[in-house]
């Protein structure tokens, strides 16, 4: 049973580390073909592809995480994790927006909207996640407990539809006012984490023996790739996004080496660390990597600055760890009880 729940533990963190990096080379790509440092269809191929899934993937194991925790309401525990989110919403956000504004020459998107705006209604940059994860969160926290199954799958149906429908009309953020779109598209994914939680042992078994499930996963890809535009048919987009997310996931549960990684487990677990700095990191590099004017190879060039800022990101987290009130920009709730606790003595 022990090895069971070990086994369970390990495929979780090994999904996150393999969400995050994905996450970090999206940002790369994306930030340097807009500055002209990155150049190429293939390379447009790459973040498409990444943009097809990432994010709902993320969505996904927030909810199996959400679902494994032991906080069921607000009042058990539930209240921390919304004010946990709250927090770093509310500064990470301020510091991007700052950040934009005073380095607006780097920045690929520069805020028009004021400080006050952004954050009640848009966030900053890639900090939007922790805003929608947090209203998911209350949203749990508030209804799991008055709604039975049956409700929770009318619920989900419900989602299925909307997520199904909204991409064949999203064309850009003036037809969906703030994070409208993030909403009500990804909660399908988050409520699929909660129900794979939910039926976890007949879940787990079959992704493990499938090998259809990784098959389709593959072709979904490639149909995505070779069939412009195939995603504004409704429900297409859905279909495939949700294969590679289990594609992904079977994968990992049928090879042992993979899901007991432990880099790729230890970047799951400290994913928080990399999602809220890695930007910095990548922004600066890629302004180096102009003004110096370096003439290497982008393949070189891309695996050089993931790897740079996975590693520098590994080495904030150590830092925090050894000097751990510097956490409270991480993990702020708990940090806080950490401090509470010291000067209490």
């Amino acid at each position: 049973m022990e090895e069971i729940k070990r086994e369970r533990e390990s495929w979780l963190d090994t999904c996150k580390g393999i969400a995050i990096i994905l996450v970090v080379m999206g940002h790369i790509i994306d930030g340097n073909m807009a500055k002209g440092a990155l150049s190429g269809h293939v390379w447009e191929i790459i973040y498409n592809v990444i943009y097809l899934f990432h994010m709902p993937l993320f969505f996904v194991l927030s909810g199996v995480a959400l679902a494994a925790s032991k906080r069921k309401n607000l009042a058990g525990g539930g209240t921390e994790s919304c004010l946990n989110l709250l927090i770093l919403h509310l500064f990470w956000s301020s510091f991007m927006y700052i950040f934009k504004i005073v380095f607006a020459s780097v920045a690929n998107v520069v805020p028009e909207r004021s400080l006050i705006e952004s954050l009640l209604f848009y966030s900053v940059g890639p900090y939007w996640y922790i805003y929608v994860l947090m209203f998911y969160y209350l949203l749990f926290y508030l209804f799991s407990q008055k709604v039975n199954k049956i409700g929770c799958i009318i619920i989900f149906l419900f989602s299925v539809l909307t997520a199904a429908i909204l991409p064949s009309y999203f064309i850009d953020d003036s037809l969906f006012k703030g994070r409208s779109y993030h909403f009500l598209y990804h909660i399908v994914y988050f409520l699929l984490g909660y129900f794979i939680y939910c039926y976890k042992d007949k879940a787990i078994s079959f992704l493990k023996s499938s090998n259809l499930v990784p098959l389709i996963s593959v072709l979904s890809v490639v149909i995505f790739v070779l069939s412009d535009n195939i995603v504004v048919i409704p429900g297409i987009k859905l279909i495939m996004t949700c294969s590679v997310i289990f594609g992904i996931i079977s994968l990992i549960l049928k090879f042992r080496i993979v899901y007991e990684n432990k880099w790729l487990c230890y970047l799951g677990k400290n994913s928080i660390y990399i999602y809220l700095i890695h930007n910095y990191i990548t922004v600066a590099l890629r302004t180096l990597y102009i003004k110096v004017g370096l003439n290497i190879p982008s393949p070189v060039y891309f695996i050089l600055c993931l790897i740079i800022t996975l590693a520098l990101c590994a080495l904030v987290q150590k830092i925090t760890e050894r000097i751990w009130p510097l956490d409270i920009f991480f993990k702020p709730i708990k940090t806080m009880k950490k401090i509470k606790l010291k000067a209490k003595g």
